[in-house]
């Protein structure tokens, strides 16, 4: 049995080296290559393992266009392949909301009445694999998704914030990956803000093991006050901005630690803030620098990997401008997309991973 087990790990630690879609051909090679690759323990391996190779996901919205098919990965801004998305052919107006640990989850309005209905799917592009989710409660007004893992583990948790039709209150309700339904935890004295900056892109980001959204107040609901905390035993905690800041805010993931740009009243300066310590709320400037754009519309995305922020912004012209802000270096540069004109493209930081959309026990 020692010697199976000896045999096995070396297998295993072989195969975790090669590419992802390499490891999906390897499943054909016999039962028990199939076996070992479809453990949750490796389908964990493998997840940690490729975590130190992010790229990134765009998503292609065509402006001309209601349907979306196809994701494209992009690895130090070129792109690599392009994937089809199974069972989006048919969809109107699909909008990719967040990628967590190879997965992507993606919201289709598919209201009824003057109430809002979301249909939420949850697809890996890589295994190609889709999950539509049972129905959740409809929303008098905009509702908010997000998702949540728990650590590296398969298991994941989507929470929907909604308003109830009947009296207007702020609840939310908690789709398990393990019950495979959704469970009501009631009315929240916190629901997250809409950021009408970004409305095309992520308003929740999650940070080692924990969902964020910003928070406005109830006079003004265009600028954030807060930032709403959210772990993933449920429990709920404000954090304090670092100062007052714009409309123009947006929280991102630097290096496994919760950070947060701001854009100043003169659409030009930028500040990134890191946040050091939960409990008191303190952050600490990473790097400030000034866009050279004018007649700023929509940040379509502000996303990062390790010290390099992205950001895709659209005019009032509807152009949209692609730049990169090195923390190291203090810096900025210029991208073009050539392939993306005419369209609103969405960026995710993205691992590729073999993690199922059903739980797996």
């Amino acid at each position: 049995m020692d010697a199976v087990e000896h045999i096995e790990g070396i297998l295993e630690n072989i195969i975790l080296r090669l590419p992802v879609e390499s490891i999906i051909s390897c499943k054909a090679v016999s039962r028990n290559w199939y076996g070992l690759i479809s453990r949750p323990e490796f389908l964990k391996l493998q997840l940690s393992w490729s975590k130190s190779d992010l790229i990134y996901l765009i998503f292609p919205r065509d402006e001309d266009s209601d349907i979306v098919t196809e994701v494209h990965l992009m690895e130090d801004f070129v792109a690599t392949s392009e994937i089809m998305l199974p069972g989006f052919e048919n969809l109107c107006s699909p909008r990719v909301i967040c990628s967590v640990n190879g997965l992507i989850c993606c919201t289709i309005d598919v209201s009824p009445s003057a109430l809002i209905h979301y249909e939420i799917r949850i697809c890996n592009p890589i295994t190609r694999e889709v999950l539509v989710l049972p129905k959740g409660c409809p929303s008098a007004k905009d509702p908010s998704v997000g998702l949540a893992f728990n650590g590296d583990n398969s298991e994941y948790k989507i929470y929907h914030f909604f308003y109830d039709p009947c009296d207007n209150h702020c609840e939310c309700e908690i789709y398990s990956s393990e019950t495979g339904s959704w469970r009501g935890i009631g009315t929240v004295s916190e629901f997250p803000m809409v950021n009408l900056c970004s409305p095309n892109s992520a308003d929740h980001i999650f940070v080692s093991g924990k969902l964020y959204w910003l928070m406005s107040s109830k006079e003004d609901t265009e600028t954030p006050v807060s930032i709403l905390s959210v772990s993933y035993n449920e429990q709920f905690s404000t954090i304090n901005l670092p100062y007052e800041v714009t409309a123009w805010s947006f929280l991102i993931d630097l290096e496994g630690s919760l950070s947060l740009v701001c854009v100043d009243e003169t659409e030009i300066g930028v500040d990134i803030w890191v946040l050091e310590d939960h409990e008191t709320s303190r952050w600490s400037l990473q790097g400030s620098g000034e866009l050279d754009l004018e007649n700023l519309a929509y940040f379509d995305s502000v996303v990062a990997i390790k010290r390099e922020v992205f950001f895709i912004i659209r005019d009032l012209f509807h152009t949209s401008h692609y730049r990169v802000y090195d923390l190291d270096l203090q810096a900025w540069r210029t991208l073009t997309f050539p392939r993306y004109e005419g369209y609103s493209p969405v960026a995710f930081p993205f691992v590729k991973s073999l993690l199922p959309c059903k739980y797996q026990v």
